[in-house]
């Protein structure tokens, strides 16, 4: 099988000729290419199952990224998206406002007025001009975009019409990214950000948290505005043809929120954003690290095609078997080894075992991806990320275990 029929297998629950093994970033092995394209080729050679991203188009304040740089927008989040355009935007550094950072500034003039953003230039600033969207800015910020109900009508400039601009670099992205895959038989996953952590960067995360715990009707309405405007992100991306959709929800998790909020607030939206996955034929692939146990049923109700990252405590709180038994025949589980306890920090014997145990609990049935619960960001991790390959190709495709 290759790597996007193996995936695709796994996906819909059917048989595979081995368990597929699926990577975030790996950094011990990142010197090994220079664009994800080669990527794809150096981890298929190691009998890993890659994929490559696409995203919607993205405008930095300086500079319109096209090519496969669009991968930083995936980690920091973009500057800018293609927006209105009468809006105008000035981005600059202030040392006067704190006395041990310089701030980061981001004025947006609209029709109906200016919006402003600011955070602090920590040490471990991350980032060239001030981002929109990104929870990097998260601790560091100072204010954020919408600061009451009166710039909702400003927001609008930014939540501009995706199929309006010059989309001639979006489509000739697309075409390179599909033209690879389609030679390579890799799948292609399109992320367009969740409307969840755009809301939340537009607001600011305790602000908004603040809206939904004391039910003022701003965060409704932000969130209906974003989602709406996201949608229309999505349908471009899946326009062109993509195999999955990738949505970040480590933000809606109950680690934030209770049950009934997410119920109320996120559910509804990322039905309709399901909705419109499955009628192009494509899946949504749900990341949520934490707090996934009280909303199971919700999962698959709503009809989520695959979750990670499965985190194992100490770090995280799944109960893999539990998820499993209620849950296995109709969500594919993608994930499972602790990254930083196992891979960074555990030993070659570690490894196999983590990996050994999470495909008898994971595999049997079929619906099962083996990746790290998360990245795997310490470099000196070389020996035991070469054993996890190791492992999953060894107990992968072992009937005993299967």
């Amino acid at each position: 099988m290759s790597s996007r029929e193996r995936l695709l297998a796994a996906i819909n629950h059917e048989e595979v000729d081995r368990i597929p093994i699926c990577f975030r970033d790996v950094a011990p092995l990142e010197n090994r290419w220079n664009t994800p394209f080669e990527r794809v080729l150096v981890l298929r050679e190691l009998g890993v199952d890659d994929k490559l991203f696409l995203y919607p188009p993205s405008t930095d304040t300086a500079t319109i990224e096209t090519d496969m740089t669009g991968m930083i927008y995936a980690v920091y989040g973009a500057s800018m998206w293609p927006i209105h355009p009468d809006v105008r935007v000035r981005d600059w550094t202030d040392n006067t406002v704190d006395e041990r950072y310089p701030v980061a500034v981001k004025e947006i003039e609209t029709p109906k007025g200016m919006l402003r953003s600011s955070a602090r230039i920590t040490d471990d600033w991350q980032v060239s001009a001030l981002p929109l969207v990104s929870d990097h800015l998260w601790s560091r910020g100072i204010d954020y975009p919408v600061k009451g109900p009166e710039d909702l009508e400003k927001l609008r400039y930014l939540l501009h019409d995706p199929f309006a601009g010059d989309l001639s670099s979006f489509h000739e992205n697309a075409r390179s990214v599909k033209d690879f895959a389609a030679k390579h038989d890799v799948l292609v996953e399109g992320d367009v950000n969740s409307f969840t952590n755009i809301a939340l960067s537009l607001r600011g995360p305790q602000n908004l948290m603040c809206d939904i715990a004391d039910g003022n009707g701003l965060a409704d309405e932000l969130l209906e505005m974003v989602a709406a405007w996201n949608l229309k992100r999505l349908e471009l991306m899946l326009d062109v043809g993509i195999d999955t959709v990738y949505h970040t929800a480590c933000y809606e998790t109950t680690a934030f929120w209770s049950p009934d909020m997410y119920r109320r607030h996120f559910r509804p939206h990322l039905e309709k954003k399901l909705a419109l996955i499955h009628e192009a034929g494509a899946k949504l692939h749900y990341y949520m690290d934490l707090g996934v146990m009280p909303l199971i049923n919700d999962f698959v109700e709503m009809g989520i095609d695959i979750l990670s990252t499965l985190d194992p405590a100490p770090l995280g709180d799944t109960d893999i078997s539990e998820f499993k038994s209620r849950a296995g025949k109709n969500i594919c589980l993608w994930g499972g080894v602790d990254a930083p306890h196992v891979i960074e920090q555990g030993s070659v014997d570690d490894v196999r075992s983590a990996v050994r145990d999470i495909i008898k609990i994971a595999a049997p049935g079929g619906g099962f991806v083996l990746s790290t619960a998360d990245s795997v960001w310490e470099k000196d991790s070389l020996d035991t990320v070469m054993t996890f390959i190791e492992a999953g190709l060894e107990f992968g495709k072992s009937p005993l275990l299967l």
